[in-house]
């Protein structure tokens, strides 16, 4: 009776492989094209992580160089109102301290 209830084995035709074969060849194909592009996704992965570092120690650097020069022209404008307030009271002197080149503060001494 166990020799009823199994199955005979089916042999495929000829052209049943051939189709097979083809469908293998297709799917192996549509494999290879996924690697390729894994493979250049990686490398533009690799790429702009390169980049990506590249521009990041430039951005360090150029913080580094604005606080080299914030602390090198610090004072600049303290000196720029100072020199601007000295022009200012050259230029509102009175006509004596005019003709005689005196500044203010040595009208201010002499009175």
């Amino acid at each position: 009776m166990e020799q009823k209830e199994k199955k005979k084995r089916v042999r495929p035709t000829l052209t049943q492989m051939r189709q097979l074969e083809k469908e293998l060849e297709i799917a192996r194909e549509a494999c290879r094209q996924q690697l390729l592009v894994i493979n250049n996704q990686d490398e533009q992965t690799n790429e702009l992580k390169r980049k990506n570092r590249t521009l990041e120690m430039s951005d360090q650097l150029l913080k580094e160089e604005i606080e080299r020069l914030r602390d090198r022209n610090g004072n600049l404008l303290a000196r720029m109102a100072k020199k601007t307030e000295q022009i200012f009271l050259l230029k509102n002197r009175k006509f004596w301290a005019r003709v005689f080149n005196r500044n203010n503060d040595e009208e201010a001494y002499e009175e």
